[in-house]
């Protein structure tokens, strides 16, 4: 199991037990297992979609060995501001969410490229206490009935090198199960930010280059007309 993985269900893991009624653990309270089984019971897929300016892309031969099968990609250009929508459609009867894998590698150009951001204030900074590894999560919500929407808004460093960065949204909850009784159930839920340069300005350009032209010829016709 990779590290990045690990921290994954480690931190799902964390937000879990705290809706079990005590107060949030660490990882090492062997709560894994029973979150993140692979019954259908257990894990819940869409439970969770990612909304928002998205479009699929597909990276072949990604350098941290991922999926080359196409994901949801936001894009963002470097000093930039980029908002992750998680609209929560099943979140029975209690939930939180997390957001992994901001401090890993480029997995298109060079697994050495980081990302530099400024990170939503709404959402929690926590620390893997295994692994050190950071992420972030809300507080544990209880499910309204209704679907609910959730933003992550970031800002990106001018500096952070042009690159796609693979990140992973958890929903992680406790609630009745797909067949029966209750559980403990995660939906994760992999995709895509790219770091793309800031486009030609090419078009604007030959705008503005018309519109100097047209200007030359007004004032010419109407130096004529006087």
């Amino acid at each position: 199991m990779s590290i990045r993985l690990s921290v994954v269900i480690l931190g799902a893991a964390v937000l879990l037990i705290g809706m079990a009624g005590s107060a949030q653990a660490t990882p090492d309270s062997g709560a894994c297992g029973a979150c993140h089984g692979g019954t259908a019971n257990k894990n819940r897929p869409g439970a969770m979609d990612l909304t928002g300016s998205i479009s699929p892309l597909a990276v072949p031969g990604r350098l941290d060995g991922g999926t080359a099968s196409p994901l949801p990609m936001y894009s963002v250009q470097p000093g930039g501001t980029v908002t992750f929508s998680f609209n929560v459609k099943d979140g029975r009867n209690k939930y939180s969410l997390g957001l992994f894998d901001l401090e890993a590698g480029g997995v298109k150009n060079n697994a050495s490229n980081l990302l530099s951001f400024t990170a939503d204030p709404d959402w929690i900074l926590r620390t893997d206490p295994d692994t050190t590894l950071p992420y972030y999560s809300l507080d544990i919500k209880t499910w309204g009935g209704t679907a609910t929407a959730y933003d992550f808004t970031m800002t990106v460093g001018a500096g952070t090198p042009l690159d796609v960065y693979a990140l992973q949204a958890v929903a992680a909850g406790r609630g009745p199960g797909t067949t029966s009784g209750t559980v403990q159930w995660g939906d994760f839920e992999p995709f895509y930010l790219n770091v793309s340069p800031v486009p030609e300005p090419s078009a604007l350009v030959g705008l503005v280059g018309l519109g100097a032209a047209g200007l030359v010829w007004w004032r010419r016709r109407r130096r004529q007309n006087r």
